[in-house]
């Protein structure tokens, strides 16, 4: 199957605490995927993440690990939380 003919990577981002979340979007979307949700708490993070992608859905964290279309999450959350987030994205088998 060539790439071409793959139904897009759906992926998702928890975690807007540090700025190369949106490099990792970034990337993530050169290569062929499609930011579908993101999960955050702060408002002012939450206003800047709709400018920057306006029409991705805010869901809970819950909802994105239970979403069986989203096949990836990004995550740039502060550091002592990467960790716990990793292995909750894993379980969901996201990574």
């Amino acid at each position: 199957m060539s790439k071409t003919s793959r139904p897009p990577l759906k992926f998702a981002a928890i975690g807007l605490d540090h700025a190369h979340i949106f490099g990792m979007i970034a990337a993530i979307q050169r290569g062929g995927g499609t930011l579908v949700a993101f999960h955050a708490t702060d408002p002012a993070q939450i206003a800047d993440f709709n400018k920057k992608y306006p029409g991705v859905k805010l869901a809970s964290e819950d909802e994105i690990l239970n979403d069986k279309s989203i096949q990836l999450v990004a995550g740039a959350p502060i550091p002592d939380l990467r960790a716990p987030l990793g292995v909750r994205v894993m379980k969901a088998g996201k990574d």
